[in-house]
């Protein structure tokens, strides 16, 4: 993109999907109950209803000349 081979790209939020994986797994863990007690059936336990979602779409991101800068290994925060 920054030689201009290409004008765009299409990235996926990866880095997305643990932090939510970890977040949905704690609220899970620390209110489980409350989770049951949503009324999504008659009988959630039951059912396997567990107040989290199945499957996590984490999405894309556009990557063109606008935004570029931004997604280079270098410019990223260290962690």
């Amino acid at each position: 993109i920054e030689k201009g081979i290409i004008d765009a790209t299409v990235e996926a939020q990866t880095a997305l999907a643990p932090v939510f994986a970890i977040q949905m797994f704690e609220s899970y863990y620390l209110r489980q109950e409350a989770a049951m007690e949503i009324p999504v059936s008659s009988d959630n336990p039951a059912t396997g209803v567990y107040g989290i979602p199945r499957y996590n779409y984490t999405k894309a991101v556009i990557i063109d000349g606008d935004n570029v800068e931004y997604f280079l290994r270098e410019n990223l925060p260290k962690y």
